[in-house]
């Protein structure tokens, strides 16, 4: 892996990231099962990979929040209707 951004910077993403949890960012980028990486493979790559995921992992948590209110509201919406039905004796 091609170590692209000053080491200070690399070591200051790894204490905030972690080794373990990049690690599986460059997964990708293996090519084989010793885990070697492709060449010319850069640490920024890697890096651009990680900010994508979580990225998109708070795009999509906003609309997941959003069905499961939807979700829940008919829920009890549906169950309030059934009680009250059940105690008017319909």
């Amino acid at each position: 892996m091609i170590l692209d951004l000053p080491a200070e910077k690399i070591k200051e993403i790894l204490l905030d990231i972690g080794y373990y949890r990049l690690g599986f960012y460059w997964h990708p980028f293996e090519v084989d099962d010793k885990h070697n990486l492709k060449e010319e493979i850069r640490f920024s790559t890697v890096l651009e990979l990680y900010y994508m995921d979580v990225d998109l992992r708070h795009l999509l948590i906003k609309f997941i929040n959003r069905i499961e209110l939807s979700f829940r509201t008919k829920i009890i919406y549906y169950v309030s209707n059934i009680n009250r039905a059940s105690l008017h004796g319909l």
